[in-house]
């Protein structure tokens, strides 16, 4: 009698065992690659071009084309005027081949309708892009955020996202948490349903995306190389193959797109790259970078070792340039800092605005910062609208609440900041 109670203590945990790990290998066998069209830029100007990807599960790349035109063609690729080839890569980490097109010479400030096709038949439903204006003077209208995942929150605060009517989005890292893990393919494959779902502008058009890389997006973290960050590099790497670069828009507004020591480190070609590039858009009324790690962070530690030698590696040459605002994310919590020079609170200087939080869980921030502003351990986005004469901030929660919100007037002598919270 003993000796049968003893063997069902032992059976039935192994029982347990068994059945959960036949229940988790038919769970990852249902788990394949799945197809997906989302828009980013190959192209320096946003005006005119479009890069079109689409994501199927076949191994071997097969003849695919963009057919688009200004006016639906029903899905049937034969009625658009216009055709694109596309360029098919295996992604050995997604299990998916990638395909890309660069659509160049389009009209500014124009709705566009395309579908993914061979050369008879579409292999995707009829979808819409927008390109942006290119005028000098019209407003831009992006997002931006960065440390997102895969929780029910991220749909709620991507559908708050969208009704802010963005031309474009800013993604800065920390996406899926992929880890660079080939075992997490999937990740991308429910994060990128989410936002063909949710991302869209008041028309339909898809919402474009500008990602910057984050330590989750590398095995490892930090250090590179690109090989170690499979997902990114296959993905999202724009046309020059490199984990820094930048992008115009509207004809006033340029987006620097920095690495903080994930796959290029944040001194040596990528500082003197950033050097050249602010020199040369002098012209510009706005400059703004996007990054993951903070120069000044709302909860980590300010001498934190990456944090540190970005602020030295980029600090100056946003001073010097008087870069408009900056993009941070990594922290977890809403933050804005005064406008800072060197790190000081001034009259004039560049607006850090983060932490991240677009989906993660937040952290609270830590008090007694004497560059911070006003900062809070919540889920948010920020909703940015640009002219050449002015910029205005604003931080939203996952119910669509302002939570912050700030305006910079341009001028002869640089930006001026008026800051507002919600209850003032």
């Amino acid at each position: 009698m003993f000796y049968r109670f003893r063997s069902r203590k032992v059976l039935v945990p192994l029982l347990l065992v068994a059945l959960l790990s036949i229940f988790l290998a038919l769970c990852s066998c249902k788990r394949t690659a799945g197809q997906h069209v989302y828009l980013t830029w190959n192209q320096d100007d946003t005006s005119t071009s479009i890069t079109v990807n689409f994501h199927s599960p076949e191994r071997d790349a097969l003849p695919r084309f963009v057919y688009y035109g200004t006016l639906p063609g029903g899905g049937t690729p034969g009625s658009y005027p216009f055709k694109s080839t596309m360029t098919g890569t295996y992604s050995e980490a997604g299990q998916r081949t990638v395909y890309s097109a660069d659509l160049t010479q389009l009209t500014p400030n124009t709705a566009y309708y395309f579908v993914i096709g061979d050369e008879s038949k579409a292999v995707a439903r009829e979808d819409k892009f927008k390109t942006l204006p290119g005028d000098g003077e019209s407003e831009i209208r992006f997002i931006t955020g960065g440390d997102m995942g895969l929780a029910s929150e991220v749909a709620a605060l991507e559908r708050m996202a969208s009704l802010r009517d963005p031309m474009f989005a800013l993604i800065g890292g920390d996406v899926v948490y992929d880890n660079g893990d080939p075992k997490n393919f999937w990740f991308w494959d429910d994060w990128l349903e989410s936002w063909s779902k949710n991302m869209r502008r008041a028309d339909g058009s898809l919402i474009p995306i500008v990602m910057a890389a984050g330590n989750h997006e590398v095995d490892g973290g930090y250090g590179g190389p690109a090989e170690r960050a499979p997902f990114y590099r296959d993905f999202f790497f724009p046309g020059e193959k490199r984990s820094y670069f930048s992008r115009r828009f509207g004809g006033h507004t340029a987006i620097y797109v920095l690495d903080t020591d994930h796959i290029a480190l944040v001194d040596g070609a990528q500082k003197d790259w950033l050097a050249a590039d602010l020199s040369s858009d002098q012209d510009l009324a706005n400059r703004f970078a996007l990054y993951h790690v903070p120069l000044y962070p709302s909860v980590r530690s300010p001498d934190d070792s990456v944090t540190t030698r970005a602020r030295h590696s980029w600090g100056p040459l946003f001073d010097q340039f008087q870069l408009t605002a900056a993009f941070e994310n990594h922290d977890h919590a809403l933050k804005r800092t005064h406008p800072l020079r060197a790190g000081i609170p001034a009259a004039t200087g560049t607006i850090y605005v983060g932490d991240g939080c677009f989906g993660t869980k937040p952290r609270e921030v830590a008090p007694g910062r004497d560059y911070i502003a006003n900062s809070v351990g919540i889920r948010h986005f920020w909703s940015i609208r640009a002219t050449p004469t002015q910029v205005r901030l604003d931080a939203f929660d996952i119910k669509g609440r302002l939570r912050d919100s700030t305006t910079i007037n341009r001028s002869n002598s640089g930006g001026s900041a008026q800051q507002r919270l919600p209850n003032e």
